[in-house]
């Protein structure tokens, strides 16, 4: 099959960033079978990242965009740049593809003006909608409050609008493809939840007897809501029966 992979960001391994992760073991593990083609914006400063997809694409083609007040206002409506739209479709008419991937919900305007009869698959990972309004709900401020839930109603009116023209919508959580039914149908929703590869990340130290380690993006209120949870009312029934269990939080950028 020849698949035209449609990225908001570079695929490369090693990541920390799912938008990179996710599209990279993708295409690391079908590119045996299939003729891969990819199509990845670029925000400027990536030149190491866009080598490491060559060794698996058939080609690879990178958008240079920018991070202005025009591309933050497309990113809020769903709006896609037209210098992107054809730049996919050129990409589209060269390749002829049996089957279009996008990855980011940020992507699916495209599939209307470029899918031209062909299957298209979008990969969001999650409900930006959701995860606005679940934001909205770990803010302390007020006027953050507002903010994040205005952002999630706009979220959720572009996936009315745009991800009805994917055959498939991809999400990595049941809750995820609960948000998503009101605006698609069943049948047209996957669940595929992120996978580790075992054997890449087997842990192979002796353990430390009583430590327990938590890791994630810090940055990303779902993990440091959920070890803040953890720390606070897990860590203790575990320690009235292990008095000397550690609990380790590893990860980037946490606000405090």
């Amino acid at each position: 099959m020849r698949i035209l992979l449609v990225s908001e960001m570079i695929p490369c391994l090693p990541s920390h960033d799912g938008f990179r992760l996710i599209p990279a073991n993708l295409i690391r593990n079908l590119h045996e079978r299939h003729e891969i083609h990819l199509v990845a914006l670029s925000y400027g400063d990536e030149a190491e990242q866009s080598e490491w997809p060559r060794a698996y694409c058939k080609s690879v083609s990178i958008f240079r965009t920018d991070q202005g007040g025009r591309a933050r206002f497309r990113a809020q409506t769903g709006a896609v740049d037209p210098a992107l739209s054809n730049f996919v479709a050129d990409a589209v008419a060269t390749v002829r593809p049996d089957l279009i991937h996008l990855e980011g919900g940020g992507l699916a305007a495209l599939l209307r003006a470029t899918r031209r009869g062909r299957p298209g698959v979008l990969c969001v990972h999650d409900s930006r909608a959701l995860r606005f309004r679940e934001f909205a709900e770990y803010s302390t401020g007020t006027k953050a409050r507002v903010r994040l839930r205005v952002l999630s109603l706009l979220a959720r009116r572009q996936e009315r609008r745009w991800f009805r023209y994917a055959d498939r919508v991809v999400v990595t959580s049941p809750s995820d493809a609960q948000a998503l039914s009101g605006g698609l149908s069943a049948d047209k929703i996957a669940v595929i939840p992120n996978g580790v590869d075992l054997e890449y990340f087997a842990y192979r130290p002796a353990p430390e007897a009583g430590r327990i380690v938590f890791t994630g993006n810090m940055s990303w209120p779902p993990n440091e809501d959920a070890a803040e949870h953890f720390a606070r009312t897990i860590l203790p029934a575990i320690r009235s029966r292990v008095p000397d269990a550690s609990f380790w939080i590893v990860g980037a950028d946490p606000s405090t």
